[in-house]
Protein backbone atom coordinates (compact mmCIF):
# COMPACT_ATOMS: atom_id res chain seq x y z
CA UNK A 1 0.00 0.00 0.00
CA UNK A 2 2.73 2.44 0.82
CA UNK A 3 3.64 2.55 -2.93
CA UNK A 4 0.09 3.71 -3.68
CA UNK A 5 -0.07 6.16 -1.46
CA UNK A 6 3.25 7.58 -2.77
CA UNK A 7 1.45 7.63 -6.68
CA UNK A 8 -1.35 9.49 -5.14
CA UNK A 9 0.63 11.99 -3.52
CA UNK A 10 3.11 12.09 -6.11
CA UNK A 11 0.78 15.18 -7.90
CA UNK A 12 -1.55 17.97 -6.67
CA UNK A 13 -4.38 16.62 -8.74
CA UNK A 14 -4.56 13.33 -7.25
CA UNK A 15 -3.92 14.66 -3.78
CA UNK A 16 -6.93 16.55 -4.27
CA UNK A 17 -9.09 13.90 -5.25
CA UNK A 18 -8.03 11.63 -2.70
CA UNK A 19 -9.01 13.84 -0.03
CA UNK A 20 -12.55 14.55 -1.70
CA UNK A 21 -12.89 10.88 -2.01
CA UNK A 22 -12.15 10.43 1.44
CA UNK A 23 -14.74 13.16 2.72
CA UNK A 24 -17.20 11.63 0.60
CA UNK A 25 -16.90 8.80 2.53
CA UNK A 26 -16.90 9.73 5.99
CA UNK A 27 -20.16 11.81 4.48
CA UNK A 28 -21.59 8.54 3.77
CA UNK A 29 -20.70 6.73 6.86
CA UNK A 30 -22.26 9.61 9.16
CA UNK A 31 -25.20 9.96 6.27
CA UNK A 32 -25.99 5.84 7.02
CA UNK A 33 -24.94 6.42 10.95
CA UNK A 34 -27.63 9.24 11.49
CA UNK A 35 -30.46 7.86 9.02
CA UNK A 36 -32.87 5.51 9.52
CA UNK A 37 -31.51 2.06 8.35
CA UNK A 38 -34.43 1.02 6.37
CA UNK A 39 -34.14 4.25 4.09
CA UNK A 40 -30.32 4.31 4.17
CA UNK A 41 -30.13 1.27 2.50
CA UNK A 42 -31.53 2.43 -0.53
CA UNK A 43 -29.95 5.82 -0.74
CA UNK A 44 -26.18 7.77 -1.28
CA UNK A 45 -24.83 10.72 -0.37
CA UNK A 46 -23.69 12.32 -3.94
CA UNK A 47 -21.65 14.67 -2.48
CA UNK A 48 -21.55 17.67 -0.04
CA UNK A 49 -21.09 21.29 -1.43
CA UNK A 50 -21.76 24.54 0.35
CA UNK A 51 -23.21 23.20 2.78
CA UNK A 52 -25.71 21.59 0.74
CA UNK A 53 -26.32 17.86 1.31
CA UNK A 54 -26.89 15.74 -2.14
CA UNK A 55 -28.79 12.53 -1.16
CA UNK A 56 -29.97 10.13 -4.43
CA UNK A 57 -32.18 7.98 -3.35
CA UNK A 58 -33.40 4.63 -5.43
CA UNK A 59 -37.05 5.75 -6.43
CA UNK A 60 -39.96 7.74 -5.62
CA UNK A 61 -41.02 6.26 -2.28
CA UNK A 62 -37.69 6.75 -0.03
CA UNK A 63 -37.50 10.09 -1.55
CA UNK A 64 -40.89 11.10 0.10
CA UNK A 65 -40.10 9.24 3.37
CA UNK A 66 -36.80 11.44 3.62
CA UNK A 67 -38.23 14.32 2.62
CA UNK A 68 -41.06 13.95 5.67
CA UNK A 69 -37.72 13.24 7.99
CA UNK A 70 -35.60 15.83 6.38
CA UNK A 71 -35.79 18.62 9.03
CA UNK A 72 -34.78 15.42 11.75
CA UNK A 73 -32.12 14.42 9.53
CA UNK A 74 -30.38 17.05 9.28
CA UNK A 75 -30.58 18.09 13.24
CA UNK A 76 -29.14 14.32 13.34
CA UNK A 77 -26.58 14.94 10.77
CA UNK A 78 -25.55 18.09 12.14
CA UNK A 79 -25.13 16.60 16.08
CA UNK A 80 -22.75 14.20 14.37
CA UNK A 81 -20.70 17.04 12.79
CA UNK A 82 -21.55 17.84 9.46
CA UNK A 83 -21.53 21.44 8.39
CA UNK A 84 -24.59 21.48 6.15
CA UNK A 85 -27.49 23.92 6.00
CA UNK A 86 -29.89 21.80 3.96
CA UNK A 87 -30.39 18.58 2.32
CA UNK A 88 -31.12 17.85 -0.87
CA UNK A 89 -33.27 14.62 -2.22
CA UNK A 90 -33.13 13.32 -5.69
CA UNK A 91 -34.67 10.09 -7.19
CA UNK A 92 -32.28 8.32 -9.35
CA UNK A 93 -33.17 4.19 -9.76
CA UNK A 94 -30.45 1.84 -9.46
CA UNK A 95 -30.62 -0.32 -13.06
CA UNK A 96 -30.59 -3.65 -11.69
CA UNK A 97 -30.08 -6.73 -13.63
CA UNK A 98 -33.23 -8.82 -15.16
CA UNK A 99 -33.68 -11.69 -13.17
CA UNK A 100 -32.54 -14.75 -15.14
CA UNK A 101 -35.13 -16.64 -16.68
CA UNK A 102 -34.95 -20.36 -16.25
CA UNK A 103 -34.18 -22.12 -19.64
CA UNK A 104 -35.40 -25.72 -20.24
CA UNK A 105 -39.06 -25.42 -18.21
CA UNK A 106 -40.06 -28.63 -18.12
CA UNK A 107 -43.91 -29.41 -19.43
CA UNK A 108 -45.77 -32.20 -17.89
CA UNK A 109 -47.42 -34.65 -20.04
CA UNK A 110 -51.05 -33.51 -19.56
CA UNK A 111 -49.86 -30.29 -20.30
CA UNK A 112 -47.87 -31.58 -23.93
CA UNK A 113 -51.22 -33.50 -24.57
CA UNK A 114 -53.31 -30.33 -24.10
CA UNK A 115 -50.99 -27.69 -26.70
CA UNK A 116 -50.91 -30.89 -29.01
CA UNK A 117 -54.66 -30.92 -29.22
CA UNK A 118 -54.64 -27.34 -29.15
CA UNK A 119 -52.35 -26.93 -32.00
CA UNK A 120 -54.44 -29.91 -33.77
CA UNK A 121 -57.24 -27.61 -33.59
CA UNK A 122 -56.17 -23.77 -35.14
CA UNK A 123 -56.18 -22.82 -38.16
CA UNK A 124 -52.47 -22.37 -39.89
CA UNK A 125 -51.41 -19.13 -38.32
CA UNK A 126 -47.69 -18.17 -36.20
CA UNK A 127 -49.69 -19.43 -33.15
CA UNK A 128 -49.91 -22.79 -34.55
CA UNK A 129 -46.48 -22.81 -35.44
CA UNK A 130 -45.33 -21.72 -32.69
CA UNK A 131 -46.73 -24.29 -30.74
CA UNK A 132 -45.64 -27.15 -32.45
CA UNK A 133 -42.50 -25.92 -32.24
CA UNK A 134 -42.88 -25.70 -28.50
CA UNK A 135 -44.02 -29.18 -28.57
CA UNK A 136 -41.24 -30.77 -31.02
CA UNK A 137 -38.57 -28.58 -28.38
CA UNK A 138 -39.62 -30.44 -25.16
CA UNK A 139 -39.93 -33.86 -27.35
CA UNK A 140 -36.35 -33.38 -28.36
CA UNK A 141 -35.18 -32.32 -24.80
CA UNK A 142 -37.24 -35.72 -23.46
CA UNK A 143 -35.18 -37.58 -25.76
CA UNK A 144 -32.02 -36.21 -24.62
CA UNK A 145 -33.00 -36.72 -21.40
CA UNK A 146 -33.75 -40.64 -21.67
CA UNK A 147 -30.60 -41.42 -23.52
Amino acid sequence: MPELNFFLNASPTLRKLVSQATQLMDTERTFRAAAPQALARHCRVAGLEHGILMIISDNGAIAAKLKQQQSTLLINLQKRGLKISSIRIRVHPVQRAAPAVAKGAALGPQAVATLQDLAQHLDDSPLKKALQAMIAGHSNKKEVKSN
